[in-house]
């Protein structure tokens, strides 16, 4: 049976995810670190494996991979939408949210929501996800939408911690 994952994202106020140490006011001490072998080994090595996660978990889940836009609304009649935005406090994103200045955000991805089939003409289901968006400075709660989007939920992803999460 498909599972319910979440990714949680956050870029900390549009940094990038992964930050290299701020430079010093000697240039030959930060030209020297950045030339360690030791500091690229330990940095690269879990930004490839980090990198590795996030393409294996897109090529496994069709979810992710979607031929056409995603409308908000259940179309292959499973009573859920095929997306969905939320509120850090869980609920349905209005317009008013959208203009805000807000940075942080959820989406929900149904993966029983297929409009077309696979190209053997079979219907396509996947796990569904809830992507949690944190661009904020600080760190943000976030509540999980309620039980109609999934009883249980299994953390698959997580940028502030690129070790904690299940497997592909």
């Amino acid at each position: 049976p498909a599972s319910r994952r979440v990714i949680i994202v956050a870029t900390r106020a549009g940094l990038p995810l992964y930050m290299f140490p701020k430079p010093t006011h000697s240039m030959h001490a930060l030209m020297r670190a950045q030339l360690t072998r030791d500091y690229w080994d330990e940095r690269g090595t879990r930004m490839q494996e980090f990198t590795r996660r996030v393409i294996a978990l897109r090529q496994a889940h069709p979810v992710f991979r979607r031929r056409h836009f995603l409308l908000g609304e259940s179309t292959a009649g499973t009573g859920l939408p095929d997306a969905w935005w939320f509120r850090p406090d869980g609920r349905r994103m209005t317009q008013r949210d959208w203009h805000a200045d807000g940075q942080v955000l959820g989406l929900f991805l149904n993966g029983k929501e297929f409009p077309y089939p696979n190209r053997m003409g079979e219907r396509i289901t996947d796990d569904s996800f809830l992507l949690l968006f944190n661009g904020h400075h600080e760190d943000v709660t976030f509540t999980l939408p309620s039980r109609r989007w999934g009883q249980r939920w299994e953390l698959e992803l997580c940028t502030g911690e690129p070790s904690v999460g299940g497997n592909v």
